[in-house]
This record gives C-alpha cells, sequence and structure tokens, in this order.
C-alpha cells in the first residue's frame, strides 16, 4: 500500500494506511473526471453482497489548475454527488 497524507473533508490531516489500521477497508480512488458514476456502481453491488467493510472514497486531483478549484470540488463532495 503506498503511503500518502492529505485533509479530510471535515478539515482533519489524515495518513494513510494509519488511518485505517486494523481494519478491513476499501479504498475507491478516482482519478479521472465523472469517476463518481463507476465508484457508486461498485458501492451499490457491494452495499447489495452485506460484507461488512468501511469504503472510502478518495478523489486524486492532478494538475495546478486542477488543485485551484479543490475547494469547490471538496463542497460538491460534502453536499453529495448526484
Amino acid at each position: 500500500m503506498i503511503k500518502f497524507t492529505g485533509e479530510s473533508l471535515a478539515g482533519q490531516p489524515t495518513s494513510v494506511p494509519q488511518a485505517f489500521a486494523g481494519r478491513k477497508t476499501l479504498l475507491l480512488f478516482g482519478y479521472i473526471h465523472k469517476s463518481q458514476i463507476d465508484i457508486a456502481r461498485r458501492l451499490i453491488g457491494l452495499e447489495q453482497t452485506n460484507i461488512q467493510v468501511a469504503a472510502y472514497e478518495i478523489p486524486r486531483i492532478k494538475g495546478m489548475f486542477l488543485q485551484m478549484f479543490s475547494t469547490a470540488f471538496d463542497n460538491s463532495m460534502r453536499n453529495g454527488i448526484p
């Protein structure tokens, strides 16, 4: 597992994988625009299996231009992306 640090939507500093130590955890990384739809489909399937695992969506914003708008992306995620 790669190690990285970031900030949660609540504004708290977070380190992965340390934040999930000792727990079954599924991390879904979104590397491209509009990957939310694919991630949502997988989460629906996971929910239907009744597997007990914590799942987290982790967006990866790439490039200087997109990072400038990271606050807008974060706000969208806090409000739920349809």
